[in-house]
């Protein structure tokens, strides 16, 4: 476990998986020093900046050396991306503690998502966004507790890939003007759609 999120678990003082008593900055990871500018270190706290932290060393590591491979591909794996995302706490920052999330507020996820735009290509920050900030969201807010467990734990978890089923025919992504309707049908987990004239849906891509 990531030592920021080691931290979250006790929201204090703390020993590291190194044995050293931290704080939230960054004792028993890498120095920061060049990765968090300093006018953003005087806005986010040592918190916030511990954890982009440990994103931008997810990031070195995991992803920008492959951009350009998965960019002449064009695909990446995102199942396999998605999952160490998930087991580093990064999907559900500001979601429930019952499912997975860490109940942290949006202030986190704004240090996150800045810390995104240091991926060396567009396509897998805004994958992770769209699964974070547009499709989990509608389950966070409206979904029953059996509809959470059962998407939005294992979205969080990195097992699952959210995604977004919003345009139409005659509406594209105007979510005001969608005509489709829903009812609930005997047997189904979740409301069976009864008219619509569904067009698209981003991140459909479930081999990636």
């Amino acid at each position: 476990m990531a030592c920021w999120l080691a931290q979250l678990a006790v929201q204090g003082a703390a020993t590291c998986a190194r044995g050293l008593n931290c704080r939230w900055v960054s004792t028993c990871a890498p120095a920061l020093a060049g990765i968090v500018p300093a006018q953003e270190e005087a806005i986010f706290s040592p918190e916030h900046v511990e954890m982009r932290g440990a994103l931008r060393r997810l990031i070195d590591k995991e992803i920008n050396p492959y951009v350009d491979e998965w960019e002449e591909a064009q695909i990446f794996p995102a199942h396999k991306l998605f999952k160490k995302l998930g087991d580093g706490g990064f999907l559900g920052v500001t979601r429930e503690v019952q499912y997975g999330g860490l109940g942290l507020d949006y202030s986190y996820s704004i240090a996150l998502t800045e810390e995104l735009g240091s991926i060396n290509n567009g396509g897998v920050p805004m994958a992770i966004g769209v699964h974070t900030d547009m499709a989990v969201p509608a389950l966070s807010w409206f979904g029953s507790d059996q509809l959470k467990r059962e998407f939005l734990a294992p979205s969080i978890a990195g097992d699952k890939i959210a995604c977004l089923g919003v345009s139409e025919v005659g509406s594209g992504s105007d979510v005001a003007s969608i005509k489709t309707t829903a009812l609930p049908k005997k047997g189904h987990s979740i409301p069976y759609p009864h008219t619509h004239t569904h067009l698209h849906t981003t991140q459909a891509l479930t081999t990636w």
